[in-house]
């Protein structure tokens, strides 16, 4: 495959703008992850403060479901980009300065500019986000009740068999994610 000077400006233009959309991306999903954290850090603080029933500690999960959902779908067109110039790198500009020869990278590539489509389905992409980031948080929930359990006057049953559920259940999620994880092999 011979590449001309004006395609060879084309290329670094692709690069570039495949950088950019890669970055901002980046950026969203930063900013994302930070008011999961944000938001999850000041219903914890009014959990810990107020005399609130047990059952206010689903809110925080409401809340990392619903950025963990829209995390998933951000990291879908960055993952994208990210393997567009992966490929890119080892596909055009291994051949053009290694001589490496892997014609398989630069057809993906072409074959994905022409057909333009996602490689990573939702499920993946938020299997990927909720287990690097959070689960995490989901344990600190999780502490933060069994905490508030501890130091409170009035302990009750219920909130003992709540926490020890939900527990229970983020274990069960973070050991079926991790499986979910290694089958699905996310390799950025």
């Amino acid at each position: 495959m011979y590449v001309e000077t004006e395609n060879k400006q084309v290329v670094a233009h692709l690069y570039r703008g495949e950088m950019n959309r890669m970055t901002v991306y980046r950026q969203r999903l930063d900013i994302t992850t930070n008011w999961a954290i944000t938001l999850e850090s000041a219903i914890l603080v009014i959990y810990i403060d107020k005399k609130i029933n047990f059952y206010f500690i689903l809110y925080p999960f409401a809340i990392l479901f619903f950025f963990s959902l829209l995390e998933a779908r951000r990291y879908r067109y960055f993952y994208t980009s990210a393997k567009r110039i992966q490929y890119l790198e080892v596909g055009y500009f291994g051949k053009q300065i290694f001589k490496y020869n892997d014609m398989n990278e630069l057809e993906f590539l072409v074959n994905n500019l022409i057909d333009v489509r996602l490689l990573l389905s939702l499920k993946d992409a938020w299997v990927v986000r909720f287990y690097r980031n959070y689960i995490w948080l989901c344990y600190i929930s999780l502490f933060i009740m069994i905490y508030k359990y501890l130091t409170i006057d009035f302990h009750t049953t219920g909130h003992l068999v709540f926490s020890i559920v939900l527990y229970i259940m983020c274990f069960t999620l973070h050991v079926g994610l991790s499986f979910c994880q290694q089958n699905t092999f996310i390799d950025l």
